[in-house]
This record gives structure tokens, sequence and C-alpha cells, in this order.
């Protein structure tokens, strides 16, 4: 099973830890970038990432 984050795309910061679903990820990066103006990645983490690694 994987999980999703979104992170700010020029500083790498993490905004949101956790997202079940990549269209609900999508959403809420819409979201960010809307009313934020910044562009915002979103990273797929695996059960086996302990959360230092970045995937996909």
């Amino acid at each position: 099973m994987s999980k999703f984050r979104l992170v700010d795309a020029e500083t790498g910061m993490v905004i949101r830890h956790y997202v079940r679903t990549l269209r609900q990820a999508d959403r809420e990066r819409e979201w960010y970038e809307r009313h934020t103006g910044r562009s915002v990645r979103i990273i797929k983490l695996f059960e086996s990432d302990d959360g230092g690694e970045e995937s996909g």
C-alpha cells in the first residue's frame, strides 16, 4: 500500500504529510497552488519506505 505527500517544489518542505489517494492528493495540490501561488509536487511513498527516501 502506498501513501502520498505534498511537497513544495522549490524548498522540498513537506506541506501535507499523508494523503491516501492520488485523486485526493491532486485536489489538494491544485488548492495549494491556487491559494499560495507556489508549485507543489506529489511524492509517493511505499510501506517499505522509512520516510527518509522519496520515491516515484
